[in-house]
């Protein structure tokens, strides 16, 4: 298994290929734009809150739904309730919605290729937890 660092290292790449993936279908979207530079500040500020809030109030609580590839979720949950404990959740939700409309006007092509991401993204943020 991977280190703790590669692990990290991989969750946050493959975070921001996600993000200019979304960014490329919607360029003229600013707030995703904006959006990705709130997760590059957060990610400057404490490189593992990311992948821990990831693991916490993404993939624990959504792993079934997740593993079974139905993004549906992602844009039809209402994750308020799931983020009240979380530092700063107003700007946490603030990018959430952003990228929310997004997903759910992508065409399914895309969509499976988003689903793609965040399973990646779900598996790493567990075994970074089990590293």
């Amino acid at each position: 298994m991977p280190d703790k660092s590669t692990l990290l290292k991989t969750f946050n790449i493959q975070l921001f290929a996600f993000l200019d993936e979304v960014i490329s279908i919607f360029p003229e979207n600013t707030e995703l734009a904006i959006a990705r530079k709130s997760f590059e500040t957060i990610k400057r500020a404490n490189p593992t809150i990311i992948i821990k809030v990831w693991l916490t109030y993404i993939y624990g609580p959504y792993k079934e739904v997740i593993d079974s590839g139905d993004i549906t979720f992602i844009y039809e949950k209402d994750y308020s309730k799931d983020l009240q404990m979380v530092a700063n959740s107003g700007e946490v939700l603030r990018i959430i919605d952003t990228l929310r409309e997004p997903i759910r006007s992508m065409s399914d092509v895309s969509k499976g290729h988003t689903m793609k991401y965040i399973q990646l993204l779900s598996k790493l943020s567990l075994m970074y937890s089990q590293s």
